[in-house]
């Protein structure tokens, strides 16, 4: 009706065709499809029955205008609640847009936030790996200088150890046998020797004459430097101790190594019990024990 420009009294006067002032169910469903309504015509018709409410059959001017008024003003309520419905929908919609906008531009940080701290990750566990690298080659590089260094020096002991045997007939005394018998203890030095360049040297890296107790087994000989003992004459034997430099030993028993090394069993000066087995030269080609001096 608003839309066609009519008014409720109006339509009321059109719709008394007959001019009695009523209304008749017939005139009301033609006139109420005329003007567009879409429904059942028991809607209709049910419509035409809420509004007569004497129950007479028809409805008076007065009711018509009353009824129309009414549907006037329902159908200006509705089309204002759907023009706030759609326009609630359309702000929604818009907030939704926005709202999915904001969480693509969340979404995108945080991707990007996960990419930059998963490149952190693979930059220190490669940074790891290869300061693990360096390190493991760090120390076999120790390692093998260390062993090279270990070889090296056990080569220049080796060969300190052949010079003074061939520069000397006895590890125990340079330029003199071990004194196993009086004679041998009285045997000369050997010419030449570094350890007899004049006479007091010689004298005093000679053992004491076989008279005063001195000599091979039983004889008295001082220990140079600190030296550790072992259970037996294998270098590789359990270690008993250690005796300290100076210490004057007695030479319990003599034996050769098969790589040539001597070794000999001693105790202390005055003493039968073993302190166990020394070598009579050091890994510096110089004699471990010499001949202790008498006093």
């Amino acid at each position: 009706m608003l839309r066609k420009g009519l008014d409720a009294d109006r339509v009321a006067q059109e719709w008394d065709q007959s001019g009695d002032g009523l209304i008749q169910l017939n005139e009301w469903r033609k006139h109420v499809l005329a003007l567009g309504v879409v429904c059942e015509s028991a809607e209709i018709d049910a419509l035409f029955r809420s509004l007569d409410t004497d129950g007479g059959g028809s409805l008076d001017l007065a009711e018509i205008k009353v009824a129309l008024k009414s549907l006037e003003e329902d159908a200006f309520a509705s089309r204002q609640s759907v023009r706030v419905l759609s326009q609630t929908a359309m702000d929604l919609v818009k907030g939704m847009k926005a709202a999915q906008g904001e969480w693509r531009d969340a979404r995108r940080v945080e991707e990007e936030e996960e990419a930059k701290q998963a490149a952190q990750r693979a930059k220190e566990e490669a940074d790891r790996a290869v300061v693990a690298a360096a390190a493991a080659a760090t120390k076999e590089a120790a390692k093998a200088e260390k062993r090279a260094a270990a070889a090296a020096e056990k080569a220049a002991a080796d060969q300190r150890i052949a010079a003074k045997r061939q520069s000397q007939s006895a590890p125990l005394v340079p330029g003199r046998p071990i004194a196993t018998s009086p004679e041998a203890a009285s045997a000369p030095p050997v010419p030449g020797h570094p350890t007899a360049t004049s006479p007091e040297d010689a004298s005093a890296r000679q053992p004491p004459s076989s008279g005063s107790g001195a000599g091979g087994r039983g004889g008295v000989l001082a220990a140079r430097s600190r030296l550790k003992t072992r259970l037996g004459c294998e270098l590789e034997s359990a270690e008993t101790g250690s005796v300290e430099a100076g210490s004057r030993l007695r030479v319990l028993e003599q034996r050769t190594l098969a790589d040539g090394t001597e070794r000999v069993q001693v105790a202390l000066e005055g003493k039968s019990t073993p302190l166990g087995w020394v070598s009579c030269v050091g890994k510096d080609g110089y004699d471990n024990l010499v001949a202790a001096t008498v006093g």
